[in-house]
């Protein structure tokens, strides 16, 4: 029953982990898609393979990857970029960090209680 949360964190771990090094080096990314289209279908298939509904995997993922790549990257846990969508959206608010992680957490719960 734990296994595709554990399989969810490792992958999400990874990610981070390739984005921090990638970003390091100076590659920055103009266009999220084509990793975020490949890291769902990963999630998509531990969905499948463990009965597990896509969409807690895909909150548990929104949970911890943004914390996970700040660290990597020596920045503060609480770090909003000004690339992603949601980055632009919350970057503007005083305390949008906060907002964003409480979505983030009420989505993570709310997925996994009804779903």
């Amino acid at each position: 029953i734990l296994m595709p949360y554990i399989l969810t964190i490792l992958f999400t771990l990874l990610s981070a982990y390739y984005d921090a090094e990638e970003l390091k080096a100076g590659r920055y990314f103009k266009d999220h898609t084509p990793r975020a289209l490949f890291r769902v279908l990963v999630l998509f298939i531990i969905s499948v393979l463990f009965n597990t509904h896509i969409l807690i995997l895909l909150s548990v993922f929104y949970l911890i990857f943004d914390t996970s790549l700040n660290l990597m990257r020596g920045l503060p846990w609480n770090y909003i970029g000004t690339v992603a969508f949601s980055d632009k959206l919350f970057s503007n608010i005083k305390y949008g960090w906060v907002i964003q992680y409480s979505i983030k957490i009420l989505l993570t719960i709310t997925t996994i209680i009804y779903l």
